[in-house]
């Protein structure tokens, strides 16, 4: 079996940064999304805020980052980060993505269960990811 190709970006190793911040206003817009009943907007904020806080932890530690189209394939990446627990919170990035589709352009209506869920699992990863980075 030939490994995946996954399209990358170098960047600098202290950029990270700027990916917690566009993390912690994606997560902060789960808040905001709750408060007012909208849950299709919970569910995209909760998936952007994990992918840019992974995006932080992938530029902090190997300087670069995954800009495929596929979301899901940067949990590839993520895996090179040599950390005890990175694969349980790996699985917990891919989760999350993977949802993606479902919230953004399915017809069916995301759910506030839904949303409350992938918001919980974002805090959880979300949270682990700050405690990783300078």
């Amino acid at each position: 079996m030939s490994a995946k190709f996954i399209k990358t970006e170098q960047i600098e190793k202290s950029n990270y940064k700027d990916f917690v911040l566009k993390a912690t206003d994606f997560y902060h817009g789960i808040e905001v999304a709750q408060e007012a009943s909208l849950w299709h907007t919970m569910g995209v904020s909760a998936v952007h805020a994990t992918i840019s806080i992974a995006d932080a932890l992938t530029t902090h530690y190997l300087g670069f980052r995954s800009t495929a189209e596929d979301h899901r394939l940067a949990k590839e990446i993520l895996l090179k980060i040599q950390m005890d627990d990175m694969e349980q919170y790996a699985n917990v990035f891919g989760r999350i993505v993977a949802k993606k589709n479902a919230i953004t352009y399915e017809r069916r209506k995301f759910t506030e269960k839904e949303a409350l869920e992938i918001a919980k699992q974002a805090q959880r990863f979300y949270d682990w990811a700050i405690k990783h980075l300078p």
